[in-house]
């Protein structure tokens, strides 16, 4: 789980800072921190709770 989350979020000053990232990962998506905040929290409640295999950070 860690590994499918925490190692693939990146943080950019502004979406036009990662213009030049995206343009190499096409397939990404750039977020609001209150919107990864969202997309994230369940899978660190889950991580926190000890209900994955490996563990986070």
């Amino acid at each position: 789980m860690r590994v499918s989350f925490c190692n693939q979020v990146h943080f950019f000053a502004s979406a036009d800072a990662a213009k030049g990232w995206l343009t190499e990962h096409p397939d990404a998506r750039v977020l609001p921190v209150a919107d990864a905040y969202e997309v994230g929290r369940p899978l660190i409640e889950q991580i926190l709770a000890g209900n994955t295999q490996t563990g986070c950070c």
